[in-house]
């Protein structure tokens, strides 16, 4: 959203604020564990051997990451001749939650197919949040961050404008 106000003078102030909303979440096609068996012969003639895959990849069976931002600016303007002077603030305000659950339905690997057959994997690793985390594996993070600037846009001729200022910019962190 913009919003304008015009006061005498040509000074003016406009005030923006814009809202948005990313849910990212990694679809998949089906819920199972990532497979892989290695040194299975090769079925077109050639020699060698190489490694089946299935299943769902270990770093998208845990996968999502929900961003809110909110963005306020306000831009104060004052016409002084030649001279437009402007006073401001930027701030944005940002949270997010990020789950990274890599390996959530488990990764298996086999030395062979009668290794997969006999059911003897050589590795398998699968993902849990420790017993003692608060947040259950999901990392939540808010931040933001303040400016307050001051500018001078000085119309030097009709067809060069010189702009220049000074800007102070804070950013805070919180994680919890």
């Amino acid at each position: 959203a913009e919003f304008i106000t015009n006061l005498s003078n040509g000074i003016y102030n406009e005030l923006l604020i814009n809202n948005s909303t990313t849910n990212d979440f990694r679809t998949v096609p089906t819920r199972f564990p990532q497979l892989t068996v290695r040194g299975v012969p090769r079925s077109d003639g050639a020699t060698g051997s190489v490694n089946l895959v299935a299943g769902t990849d270990g770093p998208s069976q845990g996968n999502s990451l929900d961003q809110h931002t909110v963005e306020i600016t306000d831009n104060f303007t004052i016409p002084v001749g030649s001279h437009s002077i402007t006073v401001g603030t930027k701030n944005v305000f940002y949270s997010a939650v990020n789950l990274f659950a890599s390996n959530a339905y488990g990764v298996w690997e086999f030395n062979s197919l009668d290794s997969l057959n006999n059911g003897l994997a050589s590795r398998y690793d699968i993902a849990v949040p420790a017993p003692t985390d608060p947040n259950n594996g999901l990392a939540r993070i808010k931040a933001r961050s303040n400016s307050f600037y001051i500018q001078d846009a000085w119309a030097v001729t009709p067809r060069l404008t010189v702009t220049g200022g000074v800007r102070w910019d804070k950013p805070t962190f919180k994680n919890f």
